[in-house]
């Protein structure tokens, strides 16, 4: 099974980021106006004269690029909380990339076909043919290139999230809410009021790891909120600690409007962990629940790739296979769970 596009090529904001192709193609789409400038600002060109530039291309060509500029515009501006201009222009770029280079072929080759009729131009027929022939593979590439569809069908949400990090206010209102927590851990076990009053403003590793185990207890016990507090206290300790951004996210998809949270706590983790296939795996989870089936089959694959007994995350796979029509795919991932849960099984035994 062909992995579709790796974790690195979403954002933070878990959209599909512009593929070097993709900006290849766009600045290609610019080039009459960066040959213009050539042509007639005598700084850029060195000193020529630009009359070989200016033959072979007229002014009137910069016109088609303006789409293009358009939409590299549009790219800086794909920003969350941009206007919704922005996102409608960009939610139809695909289509405005495709007719800006078929109308920018006709152009060049009604230019070009003036040029071989032309007895002085007959020397640069092969060049010409070869420059029309780049135009059409760059269109062709557009057209079919499945990274560029699916980028130009992702635009950030209309409002930031929120990172992981707690800086300002919300610092101040976590160290409210852990307050109140460990006044709720203490009045059920006061045995351990003194040691745990002790550790509230330590950095060290003890005091890290005691709130990790508190995090997990209040995990075992349902207490999610009270869990990805103590986790969060963890990580003011302790934040390069992958493991905890993993055990972060899946509290947090256990909490009523938290999985743009988990998104953030996963992404983060793999970031940390990027050779881990529990991270990759807790990834997608986060990815599906958010009904971004494309990311979580790639994080998926990208868990399997890592470790590829992981039968949860052949399970998985296999399901979402299944539910974006990819059967024979889906049945042999499906079955490799299968067999691996049973080989699993049987070592327990």
């Amino acid at each position: 099974m062909k992995i579709q596009f790796p974790p690195d090529a979403y954002d933070e904001q878990l959209k599909l980021k512009p593929s070097t192709g993709m900006l290849l193609v766009l600045l290609y789409a610019i080039r009459h106006v960066f040959l213009i400038f050539l042509a007639y600002f005598p700084l850029m060109r060195g000193g020529g004269d630009g009359t070989f530039i200016k033959e072979f291309i007229s002014l009137q060509a910069m016109v088609a690029d303006i789409p293009a500029i358009l939409l590299l515009v549009t790219l800086v501006m794909r920003q969350p909380g941009a206007h919704q201009l922005w996102r409608s222009i960009w939610q139809h770029g695909r289509l405005i990339l495709i007719v800006t280079l078929a109308i920018q072929l006709i152009m060049d080759s009604l230019q070009s076909g003036m040029q071989i009729i032309d007895r002085s131009s007959q020397g640069m027929v092969l060049p010409i043919l070869l420059y029309l022939l780049l135009d059409l593979y760059v269109m062709v590439y557009a057209i079919r290139s499945n990274r560029i569809r699916m980028t130009f069908l992702d635009f950030p949400d209309e409002k930031s999230q929120r990172p992981t990090g707690l800086l300002g206010k919300e610092r101040e209102e976590h160290e409210r809410k852990f307050d109140d927590v460990l006044g709720k851990i203490i009045a059920s076990d006061p045995d351990r009021a003194e040691k745990l009053t002790q550790l509230i403003n330590e950095t060290s590793n003890e005091a890290a790891e005691t709130w990790n185990e508190l995090a997990h207890q209040a995990v075992q016990e349902k207490r999610y909120m009270d869990a990805e507090t103590l986790m969060q206290k963890t990580l003011l300790i302790d934040p390069d600690n992958g493991a905890c951004y993993t055990n972060l996210a899946t509290i947090q998809r256990h909490m009523m409007g938290e999985l743009h949270k988990s998104l953030q706590s996963a992404k983060k983790a793999v970031k940390l962990l990027p050779n881990n296939a529990d991270a990759y795996f807790n990834l997608a989870l986060s990815l599906a629940e958010t009904g971004r089936t494309a990311a979580a089959i790639s994080s998926y694959q990208s868990a399997l790739k890592l470790n590829p007994q992981h039968h949860y995350a052949w399970k998985n796979l296999g399901i979402l296979l299944l539910n974006t029509g990819q059967e024979e795919a889906a049945q042999e991932a499906l079955e490799k769970a299968r067999i691996l849960a049973q080989k699993h099984q049987q070592q327990r035994v």
